[in-house]
């Protein structure tokens, strides 16, 4: 699951950069999920990495418009890492 996501950030800051912000935000989110759902990969070693992942997402948001979506984002990782 993490090597996985790992390559899904990559692309997605790819197309980021491209100007494709819009296409990235269901496979962040997907990747954000994924992270989740595996306990080993909530242990404080990834912490750092998942952060990654939600700002990503949230400045993708912020591209697009969506800011209300960017702090909900914001927000919801911040309680998952309390």
């Amino acid at each position: 699951a993490y090597n996985g996501t790992t390559l899904i950030l990559d692309i997605c800051q790819l197309l980021r950069a491209s100007q494709f912000s819009s296409l990235t935000i269901d496979y962040l989110a997907f990747a954000i999920c994924t992270l989740e759902s595996h306990l080993i990969l909530l242990n404080i070693k990834f912490l750092e990495y998942r952060a990654k992942l939600y700002v990503e997402l949230a400045h993708v948001y912020e591209e697009i418009g969506a800011n209300d979506a960017a702090l909900k984002t914001i927000d919801l990782a911040l309680t998952k890492v309390k």
